[in-house]
C-alpha cells in the first residue's frame, strides 16, 4: 500500500510505514516490510509525530496510491433444473 497526503509539518517519527517521498508538503508513504501486503478484508494504519503541532498539524488530500486488487473470480453459472418429470407406470 502507498498512500499520498499533504502536510504543512515536517515528519519527524514514522511508524508502520517508510517515507518514499517529499515533494513540497506532499509525503508519500509505503507499508513497512512486514505490513506491505494487506489481504482481503484485513487492515493496517501506520502513524506519525510530526511538528508543528495544533491546529496545523492537518492531513488534506489523503490518497491511497496505485492500489491493486486481484478481482474476484466470477462464479459459475447456476446448474440447469429440469423441470419436474412425473412418471406413470401403468401396470396390467
Amino acid at each position: 500500500w502507498r498512500v499520498s497526503f499533504d502536510f504543512n509539518g515536517e515528519i519527524s517519527n514514522l511508524w508502520n510505514g517508510e517515507i518514499v517521498s517529499r515533494q513540497g508538503s506532499t509525503y508519500t508513504v509505503k507499508g513497512a516490510f512486514w505490513n506491505a501486503v494487506v489481504s482481503p478484508g484485513a487492515s493496517t494504519s501506520f502513524g506519525f509525530t510530526a511538528g508543528p503541532g495544533g491546529a496545523n498539524a492537518v492531513l488534506r488530500n489523503l490518497v491511497i496510491v496505485g492500489v491493486t486488487s486481484t478481482p474476484l473470480p466470477e462464479p459459475p453459472p447456476p446448474t440447469p433444473v429440469p423441470p419436474d418429470v412425473l412418471f406413470w407406470i401403468k401396470t396390467n
